[in-house]
């Protein structure tokens, strides 16, 4: 813009995207699980958004199976839509037990989703944005996203890094 209208550095300030923080801000984990009807002695590992190719959801799904192998007791919950090929892989791993799908949440309620987990899961193979790091983040919630697109850029140091394609990372 300012190459273009030829207009002096110091009449442009960048606006960042961001979340409201009197909606997205920490709270209290057990009165979250509890709104929610979640386990409290459980690690609950949470992802939110579409199920499209971008968002790897095999990928979560792959780790959740390793885990849940290693003998980690765990609660997988997604936020947005299942797919028929989702649903396939979830019994093809044996996840029907530790998976709960959560579909049109409203937004006033997505800050209980993320109180409520120990971990945000963001295994994306590309993101426009990444607002659920954002809003993952703003509420205290720990994150591994993949080291892809914006990501990094918007969890900074206060988030883990990993390659969306490595089951190990």
């Amino acid at each position: 813009v300012l190459k273009k209208f030829g207009l002096p550095e110091e009449k442009a300030v960048t606006i960042h995207n961001g979340v409201d923080h009197t909606l997205y801000k920490p709270g209290n984990r057990e009165e979250a699980r509890y709104r929610l009807g979640l386990p409290q002695d459980k690690k609950i590992l949470l992802n939110v958004g579409a199920e499209t190719k971008r968002k790897n959801i095999p990928m979560l799904l792959k780790a959740a199976a390793a885990l849940l192998k290693e003998g980690t007791d765990l609660q997988l919950l997604r936020v947005g839509e299942e797919t028929a090929s989702t649903k396939r892989l979830i019994d093809e791993l044996e996840l029907v037990p530790h998976i709960t799908y959560f579909n049109n949440v409203k937004e006033a309620q997505m800050p209980d989703y993320y109180r409520a987990a120990d971990l945000l899961l963001m295994p994306s193979l590309d993101e426009g944005f990444g607002f659920p790091l954002l809003e993952a983040l703003s509420c205290g919630l720990p994150a591994v996203a993949s080291d892809v697109g914006p990501l990094p850029e918007i969890g900074g140091t206060a988030a883990f890094y990993a390659s969306p394609n490595d089951l190990n990372g």
